[in-house]
């Protein structure tokens, strides 16, 4: 499983027609869900060369290859040419961005064009976020009563935003990050974007007369 902020790596793979003109290029066209924020830098192949194109180019998917938009996804056109490989692998990473929904599978979707060949493929292997739940709740608590946490793994405390349900963690683009997680009493917050593992929730702060939890 991934967490926000994880860099993800892709491979398409290709299996080319024996029967093609390798002169002409392939078009791989990769519906990205926008959950992923894709690295134009990462684009690579091992055969040839690859390169992100836009409907401006001759090689553009046309007819029932042309690509279809969509809110939930972004397209990315990538045209290979110079290549002499029967199979070949397009490679990318995209980062999981925190628009990732807990507990909801993301899945990765591309297609082959050549001529009238197309074939479409589907990432075996969706990526998925973890999320947990935290109340507190004081004794003869009032509402204005609050205490503050924050989350830990291996690698460090993690950094989050807040948003209408509680706490996602932060991605490399969000601004306004913190390590603190605030908890109003009896107030549900959702913490997520995390990936599986074991994680150490560390009470900060607390209401005046209590004490944090050990």
């Amino acid at each position: 499983s991934y967490s926000v902020g994880d860099d993800v790596a892709f491979t398409i793979s290709v299996t080319v027609p024996a029967n093609i003109d390798t002169a002409k290029p392939i078009v791989v066209v990769d519906y990205l869900p926008n959950e992923l924020a894709f690295d134009a830098e990462s684009l690579a192949t091992e055969s040839g060369t690859v390169a992100v194109i836009t409907s401006s180019d001759s090689a553009y998917p046309t007819g029932d290859a042309e690509p279809v938009t969509s809110d939930s996804y972004t397209v990315y056109v990538f045209k290979v040419t110079g290549y002499s490989a029967e199979d070949l692998n397009i490679t990318d990473n995209a980062e999981l961005t925190s628009a990732a929904a807990a507990d909801t599978e993301i899945t990765n979707q591309a297609y082959l064009v050549y001529s009238e060949f197309k074939s479409t493929t589907e990432d075996d292997d969706p990526i998925k976020t973890f999320d947990f739940g935290l109340q507190k709740d004081f004794t003869d608590g009032q509402a204005t009563y609050q205490a503050t946490f924050e989350l830990s793994d291996d690698a460090g405390t993690i950094n989050f935003i807040q948003d209408a349900t509680g706490y996602v963690k932060a991605d490399s683009d969000d601004q306004g990050a913190s390590a603190t997680i605030t908890a109003v009493h009896g107030t549900a917050l959702n913490i997520r974007g995390l990936k599986a593992g074991t994680y150490t929730l560390t009470e900060k702060t607390t209401q005046a007369g209590y004490n944090p939890l050990a």
